[in-house]
Parts: structure tokens; C-alpha cells; sequence
């Protein structure tokens, strides 16, 4: 069985490196600098990607009475979860059906209807890049902070040249589990506005024993859950390890922005950012076979993270790849705000963004990792085409 996510970016040898990582001062040191050098600014390392952008929002917004932050219609419940951390809360700007992503004109409309808005944040959905240049201008009118959350698309460019990462105010990135810079959590605020270095508050506290714990042997659980789920025994295991929280999913957990990235994370995010050209080049290769296979169906046809069209029946076509070995219900973004269990407690505007909440009824991804090979993706590219 070969799947979405679950580890999919962990070798075996990744797996090992990752169990038995030893980091010092110096690591933490030598990842700012990189991040500082890289994106021209001040950089932060955080033990999660959202506390980074809490953080963000919290200096976007401080001065901002009953604040309002300018979001993706489609997204992960997490950013939700950093908005409202730092005491703001989420105008959700509907999506253009085949980007996944809000335009300038969509944002433009909703920040007439608001004087509350403080900041905007640009996710490129997928990896699929946006225009910017409009929202960035957009945002300079209005007197908003341009927030880059570049989970989806570090390392890559805009239509006008800039590489994700050189546009905003404030940017944040992932080291997060099934990201390109993989090392199952955290991540990295930039602030490049030094308007905002007055406030920053600096994470100084560790995370806990237990957190780091589940941290180092996530890879190994998921490598065993891969390698054996065809006797039965990575079925049992994978239940075992969220009943027993050796792992915890990755949208659970309160928001800490204290908690700064241990120095062994640190460490192996740097053999990630040493590889980052590459694992783009690999994932941009398969992007390319789907593109060839699925032509314009394909929302993320400029990304490399994952692949995403809408099918017509979602169900079936998952119970198909399944079937032929492919689990790929793991979705961004199978609810409006995912994962659905998060998403049913939200209080969603589902009449203010119906292009969201339609698209997320039909959308699925298939994946770009190394774990998938060219032969994997005709195969699945001929059961998605299947009707």
C-alpha cells in the first residue's frame, strides 16, 4: 500500500537519523543564519509552524481593536487556530475555483465591506503560485501586513520572479510533517518589516520530553506502518499509536508561540533546506507526468507539494485507488477548513464562500513524493480518469 502522507517523506535511513539526532547551540545558530541570509530578514525557529505564525499575527495586530485577519477560504484548521490565538479572528476570502487560492479582486471586495482588517495572509494553496504583485499592492493601500505562509510552496517563484518567501511583511514556514522540509514539526517566523522587531517576543522555552519523544519516533512508526500494512500488522500499529498518543495527529494541540525548535530539529532542517532544490526538482518531474496524464482537471498544476483536481465522485474514485493500492483519503482540503473533525466545531460562513465550500466536495491529491515512482502515477492517473 502506498499512501498520501504517513511518513511518506521518511526513508529507512531517515528514519534512524531522525531517532538518533544530537543538535547543539550552534545547529539553531547556523538554521537562523541560513533563514536570515536566504529571506533578508530576522529570523525566528519555533517548535511548531503555527506558533511561528501566531506570532506573526500577534505583531500584525496588537494595535488593532476586535481585529480581523484577511484568510484563505480553504485551508487548514490550524491557521484558524493561530488567528484566534493571537486574539484576531478570520474573515475567510472565497477562492477562485481553479487555484484554490483568493484574488486580488475577491480580497479587494471583502476589505470594502471591513475596517478591521489588519493583515492578509497568501498560502499558495498546493504550491500553486499566485499573482502577488496585486495583493501585495493591495495590502500597501490599505494598510495591511502581508503575511507569507509558505508551507506549500518553499522554494519556489512567482509569475513575477520572487521567490516565495521575498514578498511579505512577515513570512512563515514549515518544518511540519508532510512538508518539503519535513522533520515532523516545526517551524520558522521571518520578519522582514523591522517595523516589528520592537515587539517580538523570542521562544525560549524547550518542548517538553514527551513531545520530543513522539517527534523522533514518528518516522520510525510510520516507516513500520508502511512496510507491514499488508500482513495487518501496520493497521494495528497505526491504530495502536494514536490510542496510546505515542503520536498525536498534526492539526491537534494548543499553540505555544514560548516553545522554540529543539537543536536536533534544527540540525536535520538543515539537511532538508541542503536537499530543498532537489526534492522540488523531483516532486516538479512527477507534477509534470500528472499534468500530462490530467492536462487542465489539475487545480495544483504549478505546484509541487501535491497534486489536487475535483473529481465527480470522490468516494468512489478514493475506494478505486484504494483498491489498487493507493490510500489517498488523507485531503487538503476535504472540508472548507480541514480536518473535518476540526472543521464541524468552526463557525464557517458557508453562504459568504460557496466556491470553497463546493470545491471541497470534490477535491482530491495525489501524491509527489519520492515514495510514488512514474509507473504509480500513470496507473493512478488512469483510475481518476475513470468515470
Amino acid at each position: 500500500m502506498k499512501f498520501q502522507a504517513l511518513g511518506s517523506n521518511y526513508s529507512g535511513a531517515w528514519t534512524l537519523k531522525q531517532l538518533f539526532a544530537i543538535g547543539n547551540r550552534d545547529d539553531h545558530r547556523q538554521l537562523t543564519t541560513m533563514l536570515e541570509q536566504r529571506f533578508d530578514g530576522k529570523a525566528y525557529l519555533y517548535a511548531r509552524g503555527r506558533y511561528a505564525l501566531a506570532e506573526a499575527i500577534r505583531l500584525a495586530c496588537d494595535n488593532t481593536d476586535k481585529p480581523r485577519v484577511a484568510v484563505n477560504a480553504l485551508t487548514c484548521s490550524v491557521v484558524i487556530d493561530a488567528i484566534h490565538a493571537a486574539g484576531a479572528l478570520p474573515l475567510y476570502i472565497d477562492v477562485d475555483s481553479d487555484t484554490a487560492h483568493f484574488s486580488a479582486d475577491s480580497l479587494e471586495s471583502a476589505l470594502d465591506d471591513q475596517s478591521s482588517v489588519c493583515a492578509v495572509i497568501v498560502q499558495n494553496t498546493y504550491g500553486r503560485m499566485i499573482d502577488i504583485a496585486p495583493i501585495e499592492t493591495l495590502a500597501q493601500t490599505h494598510h495591511l501586513t502581508l503575511i507569507e505562509d509558505i508551507a506549500h510552496s518553499i522554494g519556489q517563484s512567482y509569475p513575477d520572479g520572487r521567490e516565495a518567501g521575498m514578498v511579505g511583511d512577515l513570512v512563515m514556514l514549515s518544518f511540519g510533517r508532510d512538508k518539503l522540509l519535513d522533520v515532523t514539526n516545526g517551524g520558522a517566523l521571518i520578519i522582514r518589516n523591522t517595523s516589528f522587531m520592537a515587539r517580538v517576543v523570542a521562544p525560549t522555552n524547550w518542548p517538553n520530553a514527551t513531545t520530543q519523544l513522539r517527534d523522533r519516533i514518528y518516522p520510525l512508526l510510520t516507516w513500520l506502518v508502511r512496510h507491514t500494512y499488508a500482513i495487518g500488522l501496520g493497521k494495528l500499529i497505526h491504530f495502536t499509536m494514536y490510542l496510546l498518543k505515542i503520536a498525536i495527529r498534526s492539526a491537534e494541540g494548543e499553540i505555544d508561540t514560548s516553545q522554540r525548535l529543539p537543536n536536533w530539529q534544527a540540525k536535520l532542517a538543515l539537511k532538508r533546506f541542503a536537499v530543498l532544490d532537489q526534492l522540488n526538482t523531483r516532486r516538479r518531474e512527477r507534477m509534470e507526468l500528472y499534468q500530462a496524464y490530467l492536462g487542465e482537471s489539475l487545480i495544483s498544476r504549478d505546484g509541487t507539494i501535491r497534486a489536487a483536481l475535483a473529481v465527480d465522485n470522490r468516494t468512489e474514485s478514493l475506494q478505486r485507488l484504494r483498491d489498487a493500492g493507493y490510500e489517498l483519503v488523507d485531503t487538503w482540503y476535504d472540508t472548507p477548513i480541514g480536518p473535518a473533525s476540526k472543521y464541524k466545531a468552526l463557525a464557517y460562513p458557508v453562504d459568504d464562500c460557496p466556491r470553497a465550500v463546493e470545491l471541497s466536495k470534490r477535491i482530491i491529491n495525489l501524491p509527489t513524493h519520492d515514495q510514488v515512482n512514474y509507473h504509480d502515477i500513470e496507473r493512478i492517473a488512469q483510475i481518476v480518469r475513470q468515470r
